[in-house]
């Protein structure tokens, strides 16, 4: 295998390679060779490993790769050119690094299919000695690596551009501090035009016909130019990097984009354009920019180059929320221990840096293990006359523990969510993606780095609820559906309208829109009930099933669901104090509706056959076929059903209104029936289910099935009731908490099974907050609404 990772290891010949050969020869084996007039040796080690061995004058030398010795030899014998030293340079004992082989190089390590430049990245220069030195200890350590090498005439594109003349260089003021690697460098304004470029695309053609319109765009770019790639929890890091250079005459360059765009060379978007050019991508991004299909927009005194709008948005974002290496003060702390003119300056974070990294290396060549040798990488060049100095600093830190981190921030104004946000796969399983509604009557769809898919419209209709993520026509294409207005809205995972949406009603909704397969034909229906007091079972086609709607004493106003009770499927729904389920015909089931006390509050909630809901009047309720709380501590409700076939009974819970809002299994302090809920009263737990609620007035609680409080706790304030509580493992102990969000905005949250308080939460105001996973990482998210935008917090960074 050429490509293989063959190092060679050279050493002064204390013994004759024969001696040394007989310890790990094996018999019956053929154990030499002869090559090139020389005796190579095979040594056999017990783990199986394979050796070959030569003796080189006064030297011994060894590889596990028979033609990198044979290499070797050649080179010895003058039959093969051997690595050469520019005149300047005398060769004394030490490390070397033969840059004109760094093509061999890549090729052993990496995915040069992808990325066939980094082959050649090197040509234009001479060998080169290495000085390594190394500082600290323990956690603390930084390891030096300076090289000098002499320019050729004859160099890449890369070589040409780190060997500008050095500058002050600015361009980490607009480098989001998330960022897996970048670059900055100085750049010229020439047009570099290859005498054998055929143009691919329209834009090309009217580039070499009349290139004045091209020094026009060339002449109003600046001469700093960066380059910044991301791990982005998904998307192929071969897409996500980005070019942003310095803007000499702004007004300039945004008359001739403009111009380009009307005369159809390009699509004119949002603050941004849309292009197919390379001459355009290597005129405004260098001619390290490979691009031919990307977006373009303009900040400030910058224009940003990237495979996709979103992150065109993601950039202007950190931009203005000033979350960019420049204002990070670790960052700035290893900037200032390199000069301040430079030719070039890099910079990697290995926490992203490997995951950005890894589709461009070679498996085989297992070139990741080299990272792990820094946290911090920083390498700065610098131009001295014919010659380029690299400094590299490999930094080894003991990274600080952040109870939380801003992952990103998606910017929207003078609107707030009209619910929580979704979490689903809009393409691809690998990658989750987030959708949510807003009150200024958009639906938008993020990647899980914040970035923008894209934006849809629900016109005048104000949206209710949370998005649904739907396979629709059941052929592995999500949709997303919601209700808004009187309509019923459907998109593909593109943002098209699917056919026949949006369903049209004569009223307005007023519950958030619940998918179900009612009929049971492996179709879904889209419920929904409106102001005209009616539940609608719409088909695909927007019309209702047979038998529906039906109508009820007072309109719907909490989403409807569907589940099995008594072992059939039903829709089941609050209206006011009643309780109503009706068979997927829209006949109303035997017994219901059935009633409370009072009003219920939010959806209903049901679990192994048993239906549960909070009231305005504080109480717990259940409806069951048998009853199932403890009768010393219930109030059972008598004649409710038609046929009394089901049993309403219900546990005192709070002075305020209760809201039931799910079912799960959790573990909790072992109580005894005399004990109320003391989540301190002793270190024995058990596993139970638990119906989870909340009150107006800030308390919270977990009753088990039989009514019991087993755990209660108090944010000390009033909770914002259209939000329901959360219950997940935030910090990844296997210990989950339960979080909620007051009317302020304030999140509190205390670990179920010790009932402490779980202090590692953003103290920003939110609405809406939703937790969930979005990349391979692992770490818990919380996303959630913001005075002026939605945002993601990663918790145990």
């Amino acid at each position: 295998d050429a490509n293989r990772w063959a190092p060679v290891f050279i050493g002064t010949a204390t013994e004759q390679a024969d001696y040394m050969a007989e310890s790990f020869s094996r018999a019956f084996t053929e154990n030499t060779y002869q090559f090139n007039g020389l005796t190579i040796h095979r040594l056999y080690f017990r783990e199986g490993d394979l050796y070959y061995l030569v003796q080189l004058g006064d030297w011994l030398v060894a590889s596990p790769h028979s033609r990198a010795i044979e290499a070797t030899v050649r080179s010895f014998t003058g039959s093969e050119s051997a690595m050469s030293l520019s005149g300047s340079v005398s060769p004394e004992p030490g490390a070397y690094f033969n840059f004109p082989k760094t093509g061999s190089l890549a090729r052993q390590l990496g995915a040069v299919r992808f990325r066939p430049n980094i082959k050649d990245a090197f040509n234009g220069l001479e060998p080169a000695p290495l000085s390594i030195e190394r500082e600290g200890s323990g956690t603390e350590q930084v390891t030096r690596i300076r090289a000098v090498s002499a320019i050729q005439e004859s160099k890449s594109s890369f070589i040409d551009a780190i060997s500008k003349h050095p500058a002050s260089l600015r361009m980490d003021r607009y480098i989001p501090s998330d960022v897996a690697v970048y670059g900055m460098l100085p750049a010229g304004s020439s047009i570099n035009v290859p005498d054998s470029f055929e143009p691919e695309s329209g834009l090309d053609s009217l580039f070499t016909d009349r290139p004045n319109r091209l020094s026009n765009i060339a002449s109003a770019v600046g001469g700093e130019i960066a380059f910044a790639g991301f791990h982005t929890l998904g998307f192929s890091p071969l897409e996500e990097t980005v070019f942003i250079r310095h803007i000499s005459d702004r007004n300039t360059l945004r008359s001739e984009l403009e111009r380009l765009s009307d005369d159809g060379y390009g699509l004119k978007g949002q603050n941004t354009y849309t292009f197919r050019s390379s001459l355009l991508a290597r005129t405004l991004g260098s001619d390290l920019c490979p691009y031919q299909d990307f977006v373009v927009g303009i900040t400030g005194d910058v224009v940003i180059l990237a495979p996709r709008t979103g992150l065109i948005q993601r950039v202007r974002n950190d931009i203005s929320q000033r979350r960019v290496l420049f204002y990070d003060d670790d960052y700035l702390a290893l900037r200032r221990q390199h000069p301040e003119e430079l030719s070039g300056f890099f910079y990697a974070d290995n926490q992203n840096f490997r995951s950005f990294i890894e589709p461009f290396t070679d498996p085989a060549g297992n070139a990741l293990r080299y990272a792990n040798y820094f946290d911090i990488a920083a390498i700065s060049v610098v131009r001295d006359n014919q010659e380029l100095a690299f400094s590299a600093h490999l930094h080894q830190l003991e990274r600080r523990s952040r109870p939380f981190a801003d992952r990103w921030y998606y910017p929207f104004s003078n609107a707030n969510l009209t619910g929580p946000a979704t979490i689903g796969n809009l393409f691809q399983e690998s990658r989750n993606d987030i959708v949510f509604a807003t009150t200024n009557n958009r639906v938008i769809a993020l990647a899980s780095d914040g970035t923008e898919l894209f934006t849809v419209s629900t016109g005048q209709d104000r949206p209710i609820g949370s998005p649904i993520l739907f396979d629709w026509y059941a052929n592995n294409q999500t949709a997303i559906l919601i209700a808004a207005g009187n309509k019923v809205y459907g998109w593909n995972n593109r943002g098209q309208l699917l056919p026949n949406f949006p369903f049209e009603l004569s009223e307005d909704i007023t519950s958030p829109l619940l998918i179900a397969d009612v009929s049971r034909s492996g179709q879904p229906e889209a419920v929904v009930a409106t102001a005209d007091r009616q539940l609608h079972v719409l088909t695909g086609r927007g019309n209702n099933l047979n038998g529906w709607p039906q109508t009820t004493n007072s309109v719907i106003r909490h989403q409807p669901v569907f589940e099995a009770m008594d072992g059939r499927h039903s829709i089941w729904a609050f209206s006011e104090n009643a309780i109503f389920g009706w068979n997927s015909n829209g006949n109303v089931r035997d017994g219901f509706p059935v009633f409370a006390d009072a009003p219920l509050t939010g959806k209903p909630v049901l679990d192994s056959g048993h239906l549960f809901a909070g009231g305005a009047d504080g109480k717990l309720y259940a409806v069951t076929p048998n009853g199932i709380f403890d009768s010393d501590i219930r109030s059972s409700l008598e004649g409710n059903g038609g046929t009394n076939s089901f049993t309403v009974e219900a546990v005192e819970a709070s002075s305020s209104p209760l809201r039931a809002t799910s079912v799960h299994t959790l573990r909790v302090p072992v109580i005894s029936d005399n004990d109320n809920a003391n989540t301190e009263q002793g270190s024995q737990t058990e596993i139970q289910t638990l119906i989870a609620a909340f009150s107006d007035n800030g308390s919270v609680f977990l009753y088990d099935k039989r009514g019991r409080l087993r755990f209660t706790q108090s944010a000390g304030r009033p909770l914002r009731t259209n939000t329901p509580l959360i219950i997940t493992d935030l910090n990844r102990d296997n210990k989950p908490e339960l979080l909620v969000v007051t009317e302020v905005g304030r999140m509190y949250a205390w670990t179920v099974e010790n009932g402490t308080s779980f202090q590692e939460l953003p103290s920003t105001a939110v609405h809406y907050p939703l937790a969930g996973r979005l990349g391979a990482d692992g770490l818990m998210n919380i996303i959630a609404g913001t005075r002026d935008g939605i945002r993601s917090w990663a918790l145990g960074q």
